[in-house]
């Protein structure tokens, strides 16, 4: 795991990688807010092409607007609330990338 956020991170804030070698990518937004459209079209826009995610994940402590989380589910990019990160720390929850429809690359690797 490597925390990379700060300017010129392009969307990425922790890299890291599951059990099976996948690479997980993640944007972390702390907000009281909503995360709207535009935070996530950015995160879309490089977390693939850019990062060369296999796991997209977008964390937040506040809500996702309706048009955010279309966004998020067109593009495959999981959304952790802080609900969630909460039950996925203590271990009620399984870890985003249990959820993600990005398939394990074959055996033998990728």
């Amino acid at each position: 795991m490597q925390a990379i956020g700060g300017a010129g991170d392009l969307g990425a804030d922790v890299v890291a990688y599951t059990p099976d070698g996948r690479k997980v990518v993640i944007q972390c937004k702390q907000y009281r807010g909503k995360v709207a459209s535009p935070d996530l079209q950015r995160f879309a826009g490089t977390v693939f092409n850019v990062h060369h995610a296999d796991v997209a994940v977008l964390v937040t402590t506040g809500t996702v607007t309706t048009p955010a989380a279309r966004l998020a589910k067109a593009a495959g990019i999981e959304i952790v609330h802080a609900d969630r990160l909460d039950r996925w720390a203590d271990g009620r929850d399984q870890p985003p990338w249990h959820h993600s429809r990005t398939p394990l690359p074959p055996e033998g690797g990728p």
